[in-house]
């Protein structure tokens, strides 16, 4: 099973990933496949449940199989390969009822023969789900209700509104008594195991539960994130971003209803049927030469004033705390929608001029200098990434992380200009939250940067938080949520000017 996202070509020795522009090559996992399956049925044919009538032994038939769980296009491989590769749902292939009745016919089978050994190890129990395809199979009763209660725990997150984070979906899930004597489980085989068991629960590729048959209008919001910074989009790759975030959401309508969507999700983009580059869908906001500052409908701050509602006086109070940090070198965190994260650079470098710092960047510049000075593959280092947060090659990258993460603090903390920092998702990913922490310290202290402001898109409102992990911000003084008002300038407009 390869749960690797993006798309994949090859032949019978190496498969080629490519993965939002990235791209890295392992083997083939084929043959290692086959020598499992030779070495499991080897296993099977001396177990003395296998025995037949008279003595006679029943052969069993294993053949290797490779299933890619998110691998949403057909993959380009050699016919050797490819009669031997299964996708989610592949067009085609068996439909999802007919797969599933396979797959309990044959975790009935798995159960029977178990039933026929002396000293049985695991028993069939009461269906999983309502559907008649599902069976859950555990070691004793104790287990099979650990597994209910997980499954109970994640139907409750998926319905919640908004949807939980993924750190708060693993902090619910692991509280979940385990049974006394019952080993513990990593907190990704947890996840998946009350997913599996849930009435009402899936799993989208950031971690967060959502409810099966989620609303295509709701998909589209959540999924807003990722289709922002992006200049033009095909149809097909909008529907398959959104698919692959939330691969059991509504399918989204076809054109000029998809349009309508769009538009009612807050989608700031317009079909074209002759763009640069090419018919799609493409951003109001970023320039046609795809570099540049944005351009939202900005108000012009000598323009009429506008009218004192809440939210105009909500962003007056947002640029006086923004003045006061300037001012005084405080570190600052500011969260803003997403789709309005360019927006909101732009607007904060042409009122606080100040240098942009990419953290991605610096810490993958610092993390493949480790890499080498260790004599590690980088394309090994890129690939662990990938891999199951509990697995050996991940905790590998944590520690190669750990060991690069004074590189990037030295080069932040040695900045003797103010600076706006960007792109934050591998501090958090890598576990180096404590590194903003030291950054908010040395803001504007003596020896240190006179300004630091971290931009964080977010799409809830709160305190800030990176892929689930909140910030470690020292009080309120220094964060705040940037509104529409203030990256729209609304506040200022009539003269009313602070900086």
């Amino acid at each position: 099973m390869k749960s690797q996202q993006g798309n994949v070509r090859g032949d019978a020795h190496s498969w080629t990933w490519r993965t939002e522009g990235r791209e890295f090559t392992t083997d083939n996992p084929l043959p290692l496949a086959n020598r499992k399956a030779k070495r499991l049925a080897s296993v099977l044919r001396r177990q003395e449940a296998l025995g037949g009538r008279h003595g006679a032994r029943i052969a069993p038939w294993v053949e290797p199989l490779i299933f890619l769980s998110k691998v949403s296009q057909g993959p380009a491989l050699d016919p050797g390969t490819t009669k031997r590769v299964v996708l989610r749902g592949e067009p085609g292939r068996e439909d999802d009822k007919e797969r599933m009745r396979r797959a309990h016919a044959t975790i009935r089978a798995a159960v029977e023969l178990e039933a026929s050994v002396s000293l049985t190890r695991f028993a069939s129990y009461a269906e999983a789900r309502a559907e008649a395809f599902s069976v859950l199979v555990a070691a004793s009763p104790e287990n099979a209700e650990y597994a209910r209660r997980l499954g109970r725990a994640a139907d409750k997150l998926a319905a919640e509104t908004p949807l939980p984070s993924p750190g708060r979906v693993n902090d619910e899930i692991g509280v979940v008594p385990v049974p006394e004597g019952a080993g513990a489980l990593t907190a990704e085989r947890r996840l998946r195991l009350a997913i599996a068991v849930s009435a009402g629960a899936a799993l989208s590729a950031l971690g967060e539960l959502y409810p099966p048959g989620l609303k295509a209008l709701g998909a589209l919001k959540l999924a807003l994130g990722t289709l922002s910074n992006i200049r033009a989009l095909s149809e097909a790759e909008l529907r398959g971003r959104v698919r692959g975030r939330f691969p059991e959401a509504e399918e989204l309508p076809l054109r000029p209803d998809l349009d309508a969507l769009l538009e009612q999700a807050g989608a700031e983009v317009d079909w074209r049927d002759a763009g640069s580059d090419g018919t799609g869908y493409y951003s109001r906001s970023i320039p046609k030469s795809g570099t540049g500052t944005a351009n939202l409908s900005r108000y012009a701050t000598f323009a009429p004033a506008q009218e004192s509602t809440p939210e105009i006086l909500s962003a007056r109070a947002i640029e006086d705390k923004i003045v006061f940090a300037a001012d005084k070198g405080v570190f600052l965190a500011l969260t803003v929608e997403p789709r309005q994260a360019r927006d909101a650079e732009a607007e904060m470098l042409r009122r606080f001029p100040r240098q942009v710092v990419s953290l991605e960047r610096l810490m993958l510049h610092a993390m493949r200098a480790r890499a080498e000075e260790r004599r590690i593959a980088w394309p090994k280092a890129l690939m662990a990434d990938a891999a199951a947060r509990d697995s050996a090659d991940f905790r590998n990258l944590l520690r190669l992380a750990a060991e690069a993460a004074p590189r990037v603090a030295k080069e932040v903390l040695a900045l003797r200009q103010p600076a706006l920092l960007t792109r934050p998702g591998l501090i958090a990913r890598y576990d180096l939250m404590t590194m903003l922490d030291e950054f908010s310290q040395a803001s504007g202290a003596s020896g240190g940067p006179p300004s630091l402001w971290l931009l964080i898109p977010q799409a809830t409102p709160g305190r800030p938080e990176i892929d689930g992990a909140i910030l470690p911000v020292i009080s309120a003084a220094n964060w705040t949520r940037l509104s529409e008002s203030w990256v729209k300038n609304a506040h200022r407009a009539g003269g009313r000017s602070a900086a």
